[in-house]
């Protein structure tokens, strides 16, 4: 269930799979949130973040820049047809989300949305790899092959 969260509280992590963002799909994105009756139709997807009261990223990074332009630009938005209260966003928030499970909320969110440059998913499937690889070193697993993981 959606609840709503200050902008400033959810800290967007610097290793995210997508890394190009185009400016008019973006734009297009923002005014669809703006400007339709129903506004946002899916909240942000957070994990707790390390200090108290803070969120991490897992998935919606587009619509939250997309937000984060709405209020730059003095603007409001609903989320399923009521209006968000000013500088909040609606979230749902995952808890304490295994680093693992989160990195593959993220590249799920990313495949189905708006699909990855073929640059970003290699990285992102290379990342998958290793943390699957150093999670069954820790458990006493084996190994999985690169090719599970593609």
């Amino acid at each position: 269930m959606p609840h709503f969260i200050h902008l400033e509280r959810i800290e967007v992590p610097a290793n995210r799979q997508r890394r190009d963002f185009d400016a008019a799909a973006l734009e297009e994105l923002r005014t669809s949130i703006q400007e339709t009756q129903f506004g946002l139709q899916h909240p942000i997807v957070v994990r707790q973040g390390a200090q108290p009261g803070a969120f991490l990223l897992v998935s919606g990074e587009r619509r939250l820049r997309a937000i984060r332009d709405i209020y730059e630009l003095g603007g409001e938005f609903r989320h399923a047809g009521a209006a968000v209260p000013a500088g909040q966003v609606p979230v749902v928030d995952l808890g304490e989300l295994d680093p693992i499970d989160a990195f593959e909320a993220e590249l799920e969110e990313n495949i189905r949305r708006d699909d990855l440059t073929v640059m970003e998913r290699a990285t992102a499937t290379a990342n998958l790899f290793e943390l699957r690889t150093a999670q069954a070193s820790r458990d006493g697993k084996p190994v999985p092959a690169a090719s599970d993981i593609a």
